[in-house]
């Protein structure tokens, strides 16, 4: 016998300001400030328990968010909210590819719109203090969208808004109670526990942070806090400091610790020489050399990571290290800010930790400015360095006037507003190839280290690895160029050769013979070329965690094969080429000096054309602005030689190349906009221009949303007309079906037997004379993925006592079907000949009918490029769509059943004639086949 057993971990009773915010909901909008771990999550999830008639929606910042509550919305078998990131939502219902913020921007604001008929009861936006216009102008399209009876709860925490680069502003979460307004009043709540961090660390924030008791712990763990000075020059105390690291591994696990600083980048920065250390030791590391990038969860595991302040975001370990917590940040990173304010940036990092926090100060530097009580700080949390003699010591170097960037660094954290002025202002030519087949090549590798499994990100070795392949065998003269500059970079190299460090003696060995190998033979095989790009990347990054980790032998993702074939993409058949090319320039914008350098992957002096090639998934707009870089200092130094020379990107991978198509006068403009905004402090409007601003864009997106509905109600009758010429020309030629049985199926999984609801309706004379839905418990239980689920919203608990498929037939369905009707479902290739006959065999059901398929058969009649149910909702009238709950499957039947009616087109009139015979097929099920 089988028993299935469902186990899940209770859920949280309500803390008394979780229940506030609850009662309050059913009355007013709610605005909440919630301070860091103060359980924003348990909050939505309690919300949906106690009110199951509610549907709800929850949107969040980023997907790690959307995955986690998921996930506990399938644990507590909560089938009345959805959860999605702002992305994730405008794809599933507005049928838009919505990648990244511009094309959600450019989706709002002037894009295809989407007619939807959304039914939330209740809206939740989360991590409001993350909000920008794009976001909030998109929350806006969705309330318009729904039904206007809706409750809204906007809750963040303004402390930890740090993305003021990408224009995110809490005054979205502060002020929201004046931007949007429907039929019931705003209040405001708070979440004041943390159930992550230590009371000890909410005692350190309220008074050395925010000098008054904003947040409180229930979780009284003593000698939790420490603040560290350090001297990372003097060898001793640099040695104590990872002795210190050392135990901590020691009683926690790598696992369970981040070392978080507000910066990972820069090459001379500490935490690049501790990572290196540390992997020296034979600990698994992940470094976050991209800052702007997401961490994933797939390559943290099992990791000790280091990665920025903004990146730990939304995330939590037992031990928190936060280096550079001095005044540092301020004096090299961050000069625009004032130090003395309050800052978000370091009250994240104080709350990362669930049990250990260390703040590490490098005595070089003063202490943050903005810390309140500091003598009492030193006296309750450091310890033995509260006496250091040498504590105020200031790194007296005179501040240069010359800001350096690299062409990569010049292109990150551009402001969103900037963005947006950009990517206007793009031209592209596609100069792909009809054949853009992928090269299929792992971007990840899987190692077993110490017994535990990490997973590595390669794509970025590949991606070097391509061009160096490229350079060495294109001929002669760049394959000698290319060993040249081999030898000269390695042997420039600085490898620490210390007796600490006997792995980067033995690699400096081990790249001399590697390069007197290839000068000898001439020959470049691939596990040599991937070995060298990761060595040459981990040099250029100072950064030796990659190289370390990944074993020599396992140096082979990529095959000679694979090579050959990126060879052949990436041939251009001239030798006039110049790669790798580096370029700089300086000049001077006010009173600084800007100097920005790069290196070229390839230039085509014949064809004119100055090419970065990429191996990876697709362009970004990163990409973009990298190349377009390339050719601005490249005219700022020989213009002439260079005015004429197109912008070409090559993504190897998939084939496609696309070219920047903007003159030289945009070239400089975009640039040197994007130095301004980059070293020149905009200010910040007051709050009542902020309000007045953001209502003005509100009324422009609902301005545009009612002129979309207009100019699409006008193109429907226009279809309608064509389609009435079309069926008034087909050729009737029988009378056979007088009524139609439209069904639909929904399932668990994708397994036929696990269907859990169907519904009909059975139409006469083009009206409903009869409806039927039903739940149907599977046979045997089946197993729920969360896919299915998140779309029908139906869970074990709903089907525990639904009858099985046969009874639900034989009583219900089976008197219906004669020769005379006609069955219909839209997708009859799932419905009918996937699910239906196997499970028709499950219960030994003798059937037989005539089908067809309704998506087919629209598909002969409306010239539309998708046929799905989801995309009619966005194409026909409001009143057709009303009712329309996406996989009910009753509501699916309707709505199937409204799109022929929304287009005049009778189904006695389709099927009987010539054209929708051909549609028809018999369905046949007898004992033969049982």
């Amino acid at each position: 016998m089988f028993i299935f057993v469902i186990m899940k971990n209770p859920i949280n009773i309500p803390t008394k300001e979780q229940q506030e915010i609850i009662d309050s909901l059913k009355n007013n909008n709610v605005i909440v400030q919630a301070f860091a771990g103060a359980g924003k999550t348990t909050t939505i999830l309690q919300f949906a328990l106690q009110n199951p008639d509610k549907k709800i929606l929850a949107l969040t910042y980023n997907r790690k968010l959307m995955d986690d509550g998921n996930l506990k919305l399938n644990e507590q078998e909560i089938f009345n909210t959805e959860i999605y990131t702002f992305h994730s939502f405008a794809s599933v219902f507005f049928n838009q590819t919505c990648k990244d913020d511009i094309s959600l921007h450019n989706f709002v604001r002037g894009g295809k719109k989407h007619l939807i008929n959304l039914k939330y009861d209740v809206i939740f936006i989360d991590e409001a203090q993350d909000l920008t216009q794009q976001y909030l102008e998109f929350i806006i399209l969705i309330l318009e969208n729904n039904q206007k009876d809706y409750k809204l709860a906007v809750i963040g925490d303004k402390y930890q808004s740090v993305y003021e680069y990408l224009k995110a502003d809490p005054r979205y979460l502060e002020f929201v109670d004046k931007l949007i307004v429907n039929k019931y009043p705003w209040v405001k709540k708070q979440l004041t526990t943390s159930f992550r961090i230590t009371t000890e660390m909410a005692e350190f924030v309220n008074e050395h942070m925010f000098g008054d008791n904003l947040i409180n712990s229930p979780n009284k763990l003593s000698n939790s806090v420490f603040y560290q000075i350090y001297d990372y020059e003097n060898e001793n105390d640099y040695k104590v400091f990872i002795n210190q690291i050392k135990k901590i591994i020691e009683r926690h696990g790598q696992e369970n610790i981040f070392i978080l600083s507000p910066v990972t980048k820069p090459n001379f920065f500490i935490g690049k020489k501790i990572a290196n250390d540390l992997t020296q030791l034979g600990f698994n590391i992940y470094y976050a050399n991209n800052e702007d990038q997401q961490l994933s969860q797939n390559e943290i595991r099992n990791k000790l990571v280091f990665s920025t302040i903004h990146q730990s975001k939304g995330l939590e370990r037992d031990v928190a290290i936060v280096i550079e917590f001095d005044n540092s940040y301020f004096k090299w990173f961050d000069k625009k800010i004032n130090p003395f304010n309050f800052n978000n940036l370091y009250y994240v990092a104080a709350t990362r930790a669930k049990k250990e926090l260390y703040l590490i100060h490098d005595q070089k530097h003063f202490q943050l400015p903005f810390l309140q009580n500091y003598n009492k700080l030193l006296e309750n949390y450091a310890g033995e360095f509260k006496n250091k003699k040498i504590l105020f010591k200031l790194d007296e170097k005179e501040e240069s006037n010359t800001t350096k960037y690299n062409v990569s660094s010049l292109t990150k954290h551009l402001d969103k507003d900037l963005m947006i002025w950009i990517n206007d202002n793009l031209k592209f030519k596609e100069l792909s190839p009809k054949n853009k087949k992928e090269i299929l090549v792992d971007d990840y590798l899987t190692l077993k280290i110490n017994e535990k499994e990490i997973v590595e990100n390669i794509s970025n070795i590949s991606g070097t690895s391509i061009t160096l392949y490229y350079a060495f065998l294109k001929n002669q003269e760049t394959r000698n160029q290319t060993i040249k500059n081999l030898n000269t970079f390695f042997h420039l190299a600085k490898f620490d050769t210390s007796e600490k460090n006997k792995n980067m003696a033995f690699l400096k060995i081990k790249i001399d013979v590697i390069l007197k190998e290839i000068q000898i033979k001439q020959i470049l095989k691939p596990e040599k070329i991937l070995f060298l790009s990761n060595l040459y990347n981990s040099l250029i990054d100072n950064l030796m965690v990659k190289i370390t980790t990944i074993p020599e032998n396992k140096h082979n993702w990529i095959s000679q094969e694979k090579y050959n074939e990126i060879y052949n993409r990436m041939k251009i058949d001239h030798d006039n080429l110049e790669f790798e090319k580096p370029v700089n320039h300086l000049f001077q914008m006010g009173n600084k000096n800007i100097w920005i350098s790069g290196l070229i992957d390839c230039i085509d002096y014949q064809n004119k054309n100055i090419i970065e090639f990429k191996f990876i998934k697709e362009f970004s707009f990163e990409h973009y602005i990298q190349l377009i870089t390339y050719k601005y200092l490249l005219i700022k130094n020989d213009f002439n030689n260079f005015k004429d020379f197109k912008m070409i990107l090559h993504n190897v991978k998939n084939n496609q190349k696309i070219e920047i198509d903007i003159t030289n006068d945009e070239v400089i403009k975009i640039v040197e906009k994007i130095i301004e905004v980059k070293n020149f402090e905009l200010l910040k409007i007051d709050d009542s221009s902020f309000i007045k601003d953001t209502i003005n864009a509100i009324e422009k997106v609902k301005k545009e949303n009612s002129l979309w509905l207009t100019n699409k109600n006008t193109a429907l009758t226009n279809e309608i007309n064509k389609v009435t010429y079309l069926i008034n020309n087909f050729e009737k030629i029988s009378n056979n079906f007088k009524r139609f049985l439209i069904i639909d199926i929904e399932t668990f999984n994708h397994d036929p037997l696990s269907i859990c609801s169907i519904g009909a309706i059975l139409i006469e004379n083009n009206e409903i004379i009869k409806e039927f839905n039903s739940l149907i418990k599977p046979h045997p239980i089946a197993r729920q993925q969360n896919r299915f689920i998140s779309t029908h919203n139906i869970g074990y608990r709903h089907v525990i006592d639904a009858p099985y498929f046969d009874e639900v037939w034989n009583k219900n369905l089976a008197s219906l079907i004669d020769n005379k009707t006609l069955i219909l479902a839209h997708n009859a290739s799932f419905d009918i000949t996937k699910t239906l006959k196997y499970v028709f065999l499950k219960y030994q059901i003798n059937v037989s009918f005539n089908y067809a398929c309704t998506w087919q058969t629209l598909k002969k009649i409306l010239d539309f490029q998708s046929h799905s149910l989801e995309s009619y909702k966005n194409r026909i009238g409001e009143k057709w769509i009303k009712d329309f709950t996406h996989h009910d499957a009753l509501s699916d039947c309707k709505f199937t059943f409204n799109i022929f009616n929304a287009y005049n087109l009778k189904l006695e009139d389709i099927y009987n004639s010539k054209e929708g015979i051909k549609q028809i097929k018999n369905f046949v099920l007898n004992k033969e086949e049982m």
